[in-house]
């Protein structure tokens, strides 16, 4: 996203969340760019976080809540 907006960047540490894999999402994601460029990254990760993150699905709008059983429903439920 920032190489396509002409910004140059760096992922920090990008090979350690894909040696993680599964556990990859919880090693930080550090974004380097040059200091120029700097106030023009942050408006455009901005943009893109507050786009993604806007308007909920609409099947979570409309979805109704599960049944969800106490607890001695479900300590009796394995017997």
């Amino acid at each position: 996203m920032l190489a396509d907006a002409g910004i140059p960047c760096h992922l920090h540490a990008g090979a350690l969340r894909t040696l993680l894999a599964v556990f990859g999402p919880f090693a930080p994601a550090i974004v380097l760019v040059p200091e120029e460029h700097g106030p023009a990254a942050r408006s455009k990760v901005d943009d893109v976080l507050r786009a993604a993150t806007s308007k909920p699905p609409v099947a979570l709008l409309q979805a109704t809540p599960t049944r969800r059983l106490t607890w001695d429903a479900q300590t009796t439920a394995g017997r």
